[in-house]
């Protein structure tokens, strides 16, 4: 969870973990390493912000489950709509991140309850 932490001269944040399931389609791309960004609706509580994890889980959606693959990695660029200094155009509602992988495996993730 992000949250703010005082450190005398302003505040820092704590940064936080997503989890997400990426239909087996999309996953593919991040497994091999040739896809290094997301594209998502921006609704997470906390939002998605650069230095935070994720991990994606393989997921299969006519079975509604998930294959036990999964990417684990840290965020880098954030483009949200009305992003200054940003040429991309990224529709209201949406966010476009940049990722860079920290692990992956083929098992699952202790404690994952997808």
């Amino acid at each position: 969870m992000t949250t703010p932490a005082s450190t005398g001269g302003g505040s820092v944040y704590e940064r936080a973990h997503h989890d997400f399931r990426e239909w087996a389609a999309f996953f593919s791309s991040l497994w091999s390493g040739t896809r290094t960004h997301e594209i998502r609706r921006d609704d997470r509580k906390p939002a998605v912000n650069e230095g935070d994890t994720v991990t994606f889980h393989e997921w299969l959606p006519d079975a509604r489950v998930a294959t036990g693959r999964w990417v684990r990695a840290v965020v880098g660029h954030v483009t949200r709509p009305g992003t200054v200094g940003s040429n991309a155009i990224v529709p209201v509602g949406m966010i476009v991140f940049s990722i860079r992988e920290l692990a992956r495996s083929a098992d699952r993730v202790p404690g994952d309850a997808t």
